[in-house]
C-alpha cells in the first residue's frame, strides 16, 4: 500500500453520475448538514478544494455528505476524483473512506477561541463552521472571561483600617491564621 501513487484529476462531473456509498458508516445530524449545505452554499470552491472521491461506477468513496449537500443545493456538476487502479481492493477502498473522516488534528482550544472571538466581533456567520451553537457559546465564553464587577463611585469606603483609619474600596487582602498579609 505504501507505493500508492495515484493519478488524481479531480474536474467538475455531472452530479448524476455518483450515488452514495450504501455500505458508509459515517452519519450526519441534521443540524450538521443544514451547517454543511450552508457552508457549501456561502463558499462553494470549497468542493473544488476538496472533492469526492469516486469509483469509475460512481460510487463515492469519500465525500459522501458533501454529495449529497450539493444535491440539496440542486448543483448540477460537483468536482471529483474518479479512481480505479489506484484503488486497488475493497480494503484499500474502505482506508480511503476511513482516513478521509478521521479528524486527525487537534484544535489549541485558545487559538481556536481567539479566532471564533474575531470571526464573532465581524458579525461573521459561527454557524458555517460547522459548530454546534451551544460549542459556540462555550468557546466565546471561554475568551470573555467573566463579567468584571462594577466598581464603586468615587470615595467610596468598603473597609477602614482600625489602626490608622486608612479606608479602601474592594476585597480586603487575604491574612492567614495570624492575621498577616501573605
Amino acid at each position: 500500500m505504501s507505493g500508492l501513487r495515484p493519478h488524481l484529476d479531480a474536474r467538475e462531473r455531472p452530479i448524476g453520475l455518483f450515488k452514495p456509498n450504501p455500505d458508509n458508516p459515517r452519519a450526519i445530524t441534521d443540524e450538521k448538514f443544514e451547517a454543511l449545505v450552508e457552508s457549501l452554499r456561502t463558499m462553494p470552491w470549497l468542493m473544488r478544494a476538496r472533492p469526492l472521491i469516486a469509483r469509475p461506477d460512481g460510487k463515492v468513496i469519500a465525500g459522501n455528505m458533501r454529495l449529497r449537500a450539493a444535491r440539496a443545493l440542486e448543483w448540477p456538476k460537483v468536482w471529483a476524483v474518479v479512481v480505479a487502479d489506484e484503488i486497488p481492493d475493497d480494503d484499500v477502498e474502505k482506508l480511503v473512506a476511513l482516513v478521509d473522516n478521521n479528524p486527525f488534528g487537534v484544535y489549541d482550544e485558545t487559538l481556536l477561541a481567539e479566532w471564533v472571538y474575531d470571526l464573532s466581533e465581524r458579525d461573521v456567520d459561527l454557524s458555517l463552521t460547522g459548530f454546534d451553537d451551544s460549542y459556540v457559546r462555550r468557546v466565546l465564553a471561554s475568551v470573555a472571561g467573566p463579567e468584571p464587577e462594577p466598581h464603586p463611585p468615587s470615595g467610596h469606603v468598603d473597609y477602614q483600617c482600625p489602626q490608622c483609619g486608612f479606608g479602601w474600596a474592594g476585597h480586603p487582602r487575604p491574612r492567614d491564621a495570624t492575621g498577616a498579609a501573605p
